[in-house]
């Protein structure tokens, strides 16, 4: 079986050894080594039975390891992005995880790293970039395109045709309608109905939509933004 690292501690490293766990109840495929944090307080704890073996660095000393990132939340949405940058660990290593449950069409598109949780769905010529989140009951439309690092929580919807930007976090029974385009960075609220294009790093919530706060978006995530827009 293949070896996997999952990074982060948090409650979604409990998400992920369960799903892991019914992926191979399908079909032997992975092997969880160990969980990474640089929580060191969590260092040593056994997480469903997984043991947190050290910081995140450690991952270099397992080049053979596929890795997992089980972290992402709409309180730090480039965590994942710093974390890339200062180990240096390429896309590449992160490897997709399915839940036999989920509906992913033979017309889409999974980047390095994208989880796919029970009852999704994911619709036909759809892309997600990488380290791509998708939460149980999510329907994503034909033809969007995720960002890296994009969030879609429980029970969410986007139509056709939505384009969201990297490592936005769209949350929960929340709906996106045909053809908007989402700006990285950005924070749908639970609930929300979304009918406007949302500008980077932009937190809005309700209807018509108020700008609750702005997250700062990373130099080379808004440039690369801005580059595919023209």
């Amino acid at each position: 079986m293949q070896p996997i690292i999952l990074v982060g501690a948090g409650s979604g490293a409990t998400e992920v050894v369960e799903l892991v766990r019914d992926i191979n109840g399908a079909k032997p495929k992975y092997e969880i080594v160990g969980i990474v944090d640089d929580d060191m307080s969590k260092h040593g704890q056994v997480i469903d039975g997984v043991e947190v073996v050290g910081k995140i660095e450690k991952v270099l000393d397992h080049p053979d390891a596929g890795l997992v990132f089980c972290m992402g939340s709409y309180k730090g949405r480039f965590i994942r992005h710093s974390i890339m940058e200062r180990v240096g660990v390429d896309l590449n290593r992160f490897i997709n995880l399915v839940h036999p449950l989920a509906k992913v069409y033979s017309s889409a598109t999974l980047g390095p790293g994208a989880i796919v949780h029970s009852g999704a769905v994911v619709g036909p010529d759809t892309v997600l970039r990488g380290i791509n989140i998708i939460h149980w009951n999510t329907a994503i439309g034909a033809r969007n395109d995720l960002g890296e690092g994009v969030i879609v929580s429980p029970n969410a919807t986007t139509n056709a045709d939505v384009t969201i930007g990297a490592y936005s976090f769209v949350g929960s029974a929340s709906v996106v309608v045909d053809g908007l385009k989402l700006g990285p960075g950005c924070l749908i609220a639970s609930g929300d109905t979304v009918l406007r294009d949302v500008q980077p790093g932009v937190f809005q919530m309700g209807m018509p939509p108020r700008v609750i706060s702005r997250e700062e978006v990373p130099e080379s995530v808004l440039t690369k933004w801005n580059s595919d827009a023209t």
